[in-house]
């Protein structure tokens, strides 16, 4: 009897052998490689041509979002993941198919005392057939790093280059609020979409959830590429308060002891008030679930909504915050440069 098995023991035992998978990940029609952050509070998708991913990105990678720098072997998307188990399965289960089919083939069937007869078989079953991953939709934001030139493109708000970290918020602000605008105008077909997919209430619920991430993402926005400016003075001195670009006020006080220019001075003073009813609504998304309270009421001046009840933005609320923070920060770049020049490339247009 036990001979019967020795070959296929044997063959299985061969299984064990290191085994090497070529596997290539399938790219988007541009070029790109889907990347995905690692980072368990971040998880950011973004993508970097190929050709740079191979001849610039070496083993140490940035995420352009939140910066953590991790071995190039962490950064893939979960789908690619589960491609690369798939291709890797099919493969292994190609090498057991056969090897346990020349097992079969060097034993014998064995019978005992005419009575009882032992024969090993083996049907192998159907291969596991490998779905190519589709490529993902177009991303909003693409960029070419003006220190190595690594190309590679990112859904929000990229700050560093994946190759060699490099942090371009002040150069690349103008596209980055573009990207906002781009997210809000596509609202309409997203919703339509997300409807199919998981009816209308959840999908009403997923889209006011977007109206108001952006509220709150632009503020935080807003706050990192003014400290990436006021640190960028070449006597740069004490550097600015925590959070100090968050309050509008406190910022303006802050940048014009620097430049000589506060925020009122770069905006309309009608513009300049709605801004601040845009921050402090950011203030109610991410301190208190926009349940509106006293304090907001008092410091917004906002009596469209009463205390207890919950904050409704539009599209043309997240599209009027977006254009005057755009405007904000175009000032903001002309009165660095007017006071001692900072920037390596011009003010966005």
């Amino acid at each position: 009897m036990s001979d019967l098995f020795d070959e296929m023991q044997r063959a299985v035992h061969r299984l064990g052998e290191t085994m090497q998978v070529p596997i290539n990940l399938p790219l988007d029609d541009d070029g790109n490689l889907d990347r995905k952050c690692p980072h368990n509070q971040c998880g950011a998708s973004f993508k970097v041509m190929f050709d740079d991913w191979k001849v610039k990105v070496g083993d140490n990678v940035h995420c352009p979002i939140c910066g953590c720098v991790r071995d190039s072997t962490e950064w893939h998307t979960l789908e690619q993941t589960a491609f690369i188990e798939r291709e890797s399965l099919a493969v292994l289960q190609e090498r057991v198919n056969t090897a346990l089919a020349h097992a079969v083939r060097q034993t014998t069937s064995v019978t005992y005392g005419g009575l009882v007869r032992m024969a090993l078989s083996f049907r192998p079953e159907a291969p596991i057939v490998t779905i190519p991953i589709e490529a993902a939709r177009a991303m909003q934001l693409k960029c070419v790093c003006d220190k190595c030139g690594c190309r590679y493109a990112a859904v929000g708000f990229a700050f560093f280059c994946p190759a060699c970290g490099y942090e371009s918020v002040v150069i690349r602000i103008g596209a980055m609020f573009d990207g906002v605008r781009k997210a809000i105008h596509v609202l309409e077909q997203t919703r339509a979409h997300m409807t199919a997919a998981v009816g209308e209430d959840v999908a009403r619920d997923m889209i006011r959830s977007i109206r108001e991430d952006k509220i709150v993402s632009m503020v935080g926005l807003f706050q990192h590429f003014a400290e990436c400016l006021y640190k960028s003075f070449p006597s740069a001195g004490a550097q600015p308060p925590k959070n100090v670009f968050q309050r509008l006020n406190d910022g303006s006080e802050r940048w014009a002891t620097r430049t000589g220019n506060g925020f009122g001075s770069m905006l309309q003073s009608a513009e300049y008030q709605r801004l601040k009813l845009h921050f402090q609504r950011r203030h109610l998304f991410a301190h208190r679930h926009g349940v509106v309270d006293q304090e907001y009421i008092s410091k917004s001046g906002d009596t469209s909504f009463s205390i207890g009840q919950r904050l409704v933005v539009t599209d043309a609320d997240v599209l009027d915050m977006c254009d005057i923070l755009s405007r904000l920060c175009k000032g903001m770049q002309a009165s660095a440069a007017a006071g001692a020049p900072v920037l390596s490339s011009p003010p966005f247009p």
